[in-house]
């Protein structure tokens, strides 16, 4: 007879929720070879560039994911302390002259000869997991506990700032607390973390002048348009010129050196510019169903 487990791994694909990934996969490698073409020929002589990067990834992505759904999740938990102790090593080494990569002022990144590999992302997983399987083994979510895995917690966005990067900290932190929270933190627990935590996020915010800029420059961009509100108003002249059909696949204008980030960090506005309202409503509506499922 089969074991649960074994009944588990052969149970048949959510569909519906492969299908939104699939689709937000398939849309993604589009508009990613539409964004970036420009600078892919200015920069490296192939329109493809980024493309062909972004394919192996989704490819590679698939197969990861087709060996995860015929796996019991039972058995990542083996992978959870030495996964995540394994993480803060990683985090360690990014800060390493000569091992980590220093970008735009950033030391974020392992080379790995033609691939770098990010630690940061690698934590939203490893502590996802360490927390899953801490708590899934708490009788109570005792004080104690919740201080323990904030121990945890802490360990990892403190060395997630040193590289700085305060972005993944909030994610993760956010992450983090929704599941303590899930597992049966008090409301009370939580607003008092909450109100503790505000402070900090806006003094890390002010402790440095890029980052002051920036969350400035995010509250009213047209305070200095040619400096830094310059991405967030062309991201937003994208978002709007697009109306509600978009100006076509491959026609975008903000593309051509105008929008900075155009096919990483502000990709969704190309995405708004070409397909317009409506297709990036179905790219919003799209997530929303993976979130539901």
């Amino acid at each position: 007879m089969r074991t649960a487990a074994a009944r588990d791994r052969l149970k048949p694909i959510d569909l519906p929720l492969f299908l939104a990934v699939l689709t937000l996969m398939g849309i993604g490698l589009v508009m990613v070879l539409s964004a970036s073409s420009v600078e892919a020929l200015a920069v490296f002589k192939n329109p493809y560039y980024f493309f062909e990067r972004q394919s192996i990834w989704a490819v590679l992505g698939l197969i990861g994911l087709f060996f995860a759904s015929r796996l019991d999740y039972h058995r990542w938990r083996i992978l959870a302390l030495p996964g995540f102790g394994a993480t803060l090593i990683l985090l360690t080494m990014v800060l390493v002259p000569g091992i980590g990569r220093n970008v735009n002022g950033a030391r974020r990144w392992i080379g790995l000869g033609p691939l770098t590999l990010q630690p940061s992302e690698v934590l939203k997983f490893a502590l996802i997991l360490l927390f899953a399987y801490t708590l899934s083994r708490s009788r109570s979510l005792s004080p104690r506990t919740i201080l323990v895995h904030l121990g945890f917690l802490g360990v990892s966005l403190g060395l997630v700032m040193l590289q700085p990067d305060l972005g993944t900290s909030i994610a993760v932190g956010v992450t983090a607390v929704a599941m303590l929270y899930a597992a049966g933190m008090r409301p009370l627990h939580l607003v008092l973390l909450g109100a503790a935590s505000i402070p900090v996020v806006f003094a890390l915010i002010f402790s440095e002048p890029y980052r002051k800029t920036r969350f400035l420059a995010f509250l009213n961009p047209w305070k200095d348009p040619l400096g830094s509100g310059h991405q967030i108003i062309q991201g937003l002249y994208a978002l709007g010129s697009g109306g509600l059909l978009g100006v076509g696949l491959g026609e975008s204008r903000l593309k051509y050196f105008y929008l900075p980030e155009q096919h990483t960090d502000f990709i969704f506005s190309i995405i708004a510019e070409e397909t317009g309202f409506l297709g990036a409503s179905v790219v919003i509506m799209l997530f929303l169903l993976s979130f539901k499922k």
